[in-house]
């Protein structure tokens, strides 16, 4: 059986909110185990470029267990503001836990919400970060996100995606990587899409785009809302 994808070849997701809910639920104590030696590097290679400043108001999008969310509290201080947004009660909870104690903690606060419905006023928002978030999305569902993040920024906000790419649908873990989404999603529930596109068929203004690996290819990707 064929499994289903978008017209540009990007795989399909299958899984509901619910589901990837319970399954975030469950691996979020063990999440920075199995993902922070391959994801952490890309990530502050992305915090770096997004150059959060203090006073700024930034959103992060599936904000996990909050790694991302330390270092940008750190760089709004002292009156600036950081929102943590993710489906998983557990990420949240643990996020909260690796906040604790430290500097920015005050200026953080952490949401239960999707990201395709986002509980924000339009132009709230300085700047925007998501990291290996996006590709979590049924393709769909990517615009919807995309244009939600759109509305809650203020014109000329930036947003950095870090993002397995599918830039290059034939390199080999790309191929491997498609294969074990297909046969194991219960595993593997996300897959590369095409990160730079993605953002400027949302409008974006791309500025800046790095070409990096956490086994599979990665596109960190600069752009601000028009």
């Amino acid at each position: 059986m064929t499994h289903p994808r978008d017209s540009d070849g990007t795989l399909r997701v299958s899984r509901s909110r619910d589901e990837v809910r319970r399954y975030y639920d469950r691996i979020a104590r063990f999440y920075d185990l199995m993902a922070e030696a391959s994801e952490g590097p890309v990530r502050r290679e992305g915090l770096a470029l997004l150059r959060a400043q203090p006073g700024e108001r930034v959103i992060e999008l599936g904000c996990g267990t909050g790694r991302a969310l330390a270092s940008l509290s750190r760089a709004v201080l002292p009156n600036g503001r950081v929102v943590g947004v993710d489906l998983s009660d557990g990420m949240l909870a643990r996020a909260r836990a690796h906040l604790e104690g430290t500097a920015g903690e005050s200026v953080v606060e952490l949401v239960s919400a999707d990201a395709t419905e986002l509980p924000f006023e339009p132009a709230s928002y300085d700047a925007a970060f998501a990291s290996f978030a996006l590709e979590l999305f049924d393709g769909p569902e990517i615009p919807r996100v995309l244009a939600e993040l759109s509305r809650v920024l203020r014109p000329g906000g930036r947003v950095v995606i870090v993002g397995m790419s599918r830039e290059d649908p034939r390199e080999p873990w790309v191929r491997l990587f498609e294969w074990a989404h297909v046969h194991a999603p219960w595993l593997l529930d996300c897959r590369p899409v095409r990160v730079r596109r993605l953002l400027e068929d949302a409008g974006f203004a791309v500025d800046e785009v790095l070409a990096r690996r956490a086994f599979v290819p990665v596109e960190v990707v600069l752009a601000r809302r028009r």
